[in-house]
Parts: C-alpha cells; sequence; structure tokens
C-alpha cells in the first residue's frame, strides 16, 4: 500500500490497501469491527528475528539418482558467479532469478542484474548491473523477488530490502529498508530464520485495475497497490506474510491447504495469488490478500451473506478457497512459478519445470482460470534444470504425509449437559440452559464448528467465521499463547437451520430467536489463549474452555 495527504494518517490503522470497491451500504455488513489488536510480544534481537518459533525442519531434498538411475539432469539453481553464466530469458520465479512484465531478474555475484523481459515487451537487451544498491546489499545479495512494480532483495544477514520502481526505467530505482508500521519506517524486516521459500506478491491499479470477490463481483484495487512478502515456513506448513504497513513481523498467516496440514515443499506468489506444491506433485493455488480477504475493515466493507444478486455489492465473504490444480503428467522437480496476466485477477499462469516424452528440458504450462479438462502444455527451453525431481504420482496425493493440526477444541457447560432438558424458562434461554463445543477452532484457519447442545439428545450446529483484524502491535509467538489474540467473526446459523425453523423444537427456536434474532450472521469478537475462546456480539456474550 502507498498512500498519500490524508490516506498516509489513515494508514497508521491500515493493513494493505487503499480505499476501493466500497460503494453503497453492505446488505448485512459483518466487517464494520472496532480493530482490536493483539497484544505485543517482546521483540526478539535484530538478526534473530522469530527464530525462537517452534518449527519442524524442511524435508531432506530427493535425491534426483531415485530415477532411472541418476541419469536425470542434476539442479542448478545456485548462485551465479558471473552474469556470462545466465540465460537470456528467465522463465521462472525463484528466488535467484523471476521476472515481471518489464523485466528479467537474476542474482549474479551477489549483485542484482535485470534485463527486459523478451516475452512481455519484445525487446532484446542485454545484462545490466542493477547500481546504487544501499549499503549492507550491494556485494552482499543472496535472494531477490519481483513482481509488478516492486523489486525486493535479501542480505546474508536476512535484511530485506524494497525498491519500487520496477515497471520505469532503472535510473528511477531508489532502494530503501523493508520496514514495518508506522508508515514503512518503523522497525526494520527480516526474513524468518525457517524460511524455505519466499516471493512477493503485488495487485496493483495499474496492472491488476480491479479485484474479483468469490461472488463475481469486481473492486478497484485502488489508487496504488496491495503488497505481500510471502513467506513458505514452518517445515512447508506455515504461509507467513507481511506488508509494509503492518508490524515488522511475519506473525500474520494464511490458512495453507487441508485446513493447513499440507506440507508444501514449493511456493510462489503473484498478484494475491498464491501457489503451493507438496513433494508429491499436488499442486493448489488461491487468490487471497489482507484486502479481499476481509481484513481491512477500515477502508472496505464485507459481507457473509450472499452478495451475488444485491445491487450495490460489498466484498464476498468468506474469500476465496484453495483451488486443487490438475496433476502433471510428466517429469518434474520442484520448481513452481506462477506469475500474472491480464485484469481483474484471474488469470495467473502456473509453471512446473521438467521433462518432456524425449527428454527434453522445459516446464508445463497453464492458466488457472481454465478448466482442468484443459490440462498442461510443455515448453522446450533447453535450458539446464534448476530444481530437483520429485515424485509424481497420478491422482490426488495430498493428503500424504499431513502435517500436524492447530484445531484446538473449547466446551461450555458439558459437564451439566446430562441435566439439560427441553424446557424453555419463562425468561428466555439463558447461557446456564444450554452447552456448547468449538470442536476446531483454528487461529489461522477458518471456520469452526460450534454445536450447541440444548438437551443430552438435540442439537444445532452453528459455524464460526473469523478474519485477522487490523493490528499495530508485533507478533513473535505463533499460535495461541497465554496472551490473547483477537479477531474479527460471524457466527452463522446454518440456512438449513432457519428453514427448518418450525420444525425445530421449542428450546432450539427460542435460543436461535433470543441470541441471533432468527438472522443468518451475527457479528462477533474473537477473544483467544491457550484456555479460553471469548465470544462477544449482541446478545452473545460467551465464553469457552479448554
Amino acid at each position: 500500500m502507498r498512500l498519500g495527504g490524508l490516506g498516509l494518517l489513515l494508514a497508521l490503522m491500515s493493513g494493505c490497501g487503499d480505499a476501493g470497491g466500497t460503494s453503497g451500504a453492505p446488505a448485512r455488513d459483518a466487517g464494520a469491527y472496532d480493530g482490536a489488536t493483539d497484544a505485543a510480544a517482546s521483540r526478539d534481537a535484530v538478526g534473530s528475528q522469530d527464530a525462537a518459533w517452534d518449527a519442524p525442519e524442511p524435508d531432506a531434498v530427493t535425491t534426483d539418482a531415485e530415477f532411472d538411475g541418476g541419469s536425470l539432469p542434476a539442479p542448478t539453481d545456485e548462485h551465479l558467479t558471473d552474469i556470462a553464466q545466465a540465460p537470456d530469458r528467465v522463465h521462472f520465479r525463484t528466488n535467484l532469478r523471476s521476472f515481471n512484465s518489464r523485466y528479467y531478474a537474476v542474482v549474479a555475484n551477489r549483485e542484482i542484474y535485470i534485463r527486459a523481459n523478451a516475452e512481455r515487451t519484445g525487446l532484446q537487451s542485454n545484462w545490466e548491473r542493477v547500481v546504487n544498491l544501499p549499503a549492507g546489499l550491494a556485494g552482499d545479495v543472496v535472494g531477490i523477488a519481483l513482481d509488478d512494480r516492486f523489486l525486493m532483495a535479501v542480505n546474508s544477514a536476512r535484511k530485506l530490502y524494497e525498491m519500487a520502481g520496477a515497471l520505469g526505467d532503472p535510473s528511477g530505482f531508489r532502494w530503501q529498508e523493508y520496514r514495518g508500521f508506522p508508515f514503512a519506517s518503523g522497525a526494520q524486516n527480516y526474513l524468518p530464520i525457517d524460511s524455505i521459500k519466499w516471493d512477493k506478491s503485488v495487485a496493483s491499479a495499474e496492472e491488476d485495475e480491479n479485484y474479483t470477490d468469490p461472488a463475481g463481483h469486481l473492486f478497484p484495487v485502488g489508487s496504488s497497490t496491495c503488497a505481500h512478502v510471502v513467506v513458505l515456513r514452518g517445515g512447508g506448513q506455515q504461509i507467513a506474510f507481511n506488508d509494509a504497513w503492518l508490524p515488522a513481523d511475519f506473525g500474520s498467516e494464511v490458512c495453507g491447504p487441508r485446513r493447513g496440514r499440507f506440507r508444501a515443499r514449493a511456493m510462489s506468489t503473484s498478484g494475491s495469488t498464491t501457489a503451493v506444491m507438496n513433494k508429491y506433485g499436488d499442486i493448489y493455488t488461491r487468490h487471497w490478500d489482507f484486502d479481499i480477504g476481509g481484513s481491512n475493515t477500515l477502508f472496505w466493507s464485507y459481507s457473509y451473506y450472499d452478495q451475488s444478486s444485491v445491487p450495490n455489492p460489498v466484498v464476498q465473504l468468506p474469500s476465496a478457497a484453495w483451488v486443487q490444480q490438475p496433476k502433471v503428467d510428466g517429469r518434474i522437480t520442484d520448481t513452481l512459478s506462477i506469475h500474472k496476466t491480464g485484469k481483474n485477477c484471474v488469470h495467473r499462469i502456473l509453471r512446473v519445470e521438467g521433462l518432456d516424452a524425449n527428454g527434453q528440458t522445459g516446464y508445463f504450462e497453464r492458466d488457472i482460470a481454465d478448466p482442468a479438462t484443459a490440462g498442461w502444455v510443455f515448453h522446450v527451453t533447453s535450458l539446464p534444470i534448476l530444481g530437483h525431481f520429485i515424485e509424481s504420482p497420478a491422482g490426488d496425493t495430498s493428503d500424504r504425509d499431513l502435517g500436524a493440526s492447530d484445531d484446538l477444541s473449547f466446551g461450555w457447560n458439558l459437564g451439566q449437559l446430562p441435566q439439560l432438558d427441553g424446557a424453555v424458562p419463562s425468561g428466555g434461554v439463558s447461557t446456564a440452559d444450554f452447552a456448547a463445543e468449538l470442536l476446531d477452532y483454528n487461529l489461522y484457519c477458518s471456520p469452526a464448528a460450534l454445536r450447541v447442545h440444548l438437551t443430552a439428545t438435540d442439537y444445532i450446529d452453528l459455524v464460526l467465521h473469523s478474519t485477522e483484524p487490523i493490528r499495530l502491535t508485533e507478533i513473535h509467538t505463533r499460535g495461541l499463547t497465554e496472551q490473547a489474540r483477537a479477531r474479527n467473526g460471524a457466527l452463522e446459523v446454518p440456512r438449513s437451520v432457519l428453514d427448518d425453523l418450525p420444525s425445530l423444537s421449542p428450546k432450539a427456536r427460542a435460543f436461535v430467536s433470543r441470541y441471533f434474532a432468527d438472522q443468518q450472521f451475527t457479528n462477533v469478537n474473537i477473544q483467544a489463549d491457550l484456555h479460553t475462546v471469548r465470544l462477544d456480539g449482541g446478545a452473545i456474550q460467551w465464553s469457552l474452555t479448554r
């Protein structure tokens, strides 16, 4: 996000995007929250940020020799010692080479070199070194990420730097340290020590123009960008992100596939769309960022009510889910790349490095907007292989090698469940008249199932939706702790329950009327720690404990 004037001042409370797509009143707004913030944890020492997180080690690299007695090409995506070793074209967005719509970029001899993106511009040029890198980065570049107008780099101390002119002439390149709140001038940001892969994701008014929400409506990106640094960490289960207008940490996460249990080996992101792949070649993609995902309640309005036929819609929640892409039918490596094309954040091009049936090197490619039946198209490059070959058995293998779940259960009044009867008290149903189980609350993955027991045999299943709120304080301890963490929430009475309300028990009808006024969605503020989840909104003031 980049704002000026009053917008810059308002950015003190903003997570990512500019004002946009908020015309008209919400049908029933599920985003008008108070911006409750997470409590601060003590900041780790500079250079060891997030090092204390208990994250599993990444898998050992699969050896290429397991195929055909070692006859496959060896990987070559390592630091170039001379720019003469660089290819004429860059086909993948990795941390040693990348591209946007104007430039190819590579790391060579710990410097950054760029040349015209011939595929997109039609221009031919030579590799040129990016000059005027700041002290601390010049001569010590160990990784890059490039998307839209942002080129980022990291040095050997994991310190991040940013340049926001990557769609313009190199004479206008101006570098700065990548810092957090406030106004991208706060604390210095570092890559987490357990990073497996990192990338830059940018949705912009210039290149994308609009978001497309799950209801199919278009919402302007705004006058500038929504830009994230996305990091695959935690043994491949955690997809963390940071924005220059958030605190200087990677304490925010996007829930991964399989409710966060999918263990990705590769990750790439572009234009607010992230792709992940496991060691069996299963690939998922998801369109998500802080704005379109429901978190930027300062500038955006959201609703869980169906917006598909609303005259003046707001952004539809829940946000788009992970989409499983068809399996590549062929030999592939763990080099995965995604890049944006077109308008409205719809078309994104996936590439997976591999070999064709004749053993020629290149990549399999598909547009994620195409139907699964369209499959993949192979493009021969005859370039050296960058990644490590992996297994890719036919069929869905995404449930193999799943990691541990972050789901936790909490309860209310369960010890009194045998004594609960179906009578409706004269004063109406109160918290003493029912028991509840929050079966799978997860700080990073929504929704959770909330089962309300009215008697030992009569119950209603509700749905608890949640999104991360705008926050101003840093987080360096993952998950639920002794300190409460805030979430914006909405409790849903499923449509099927409301439609069947006349046939439910008198106590069930009284419960829905008392706490939900017979409405489908009710906003709640969520405060959760290791021991308690508190829900507060309207008539709902519930505390569930472990």
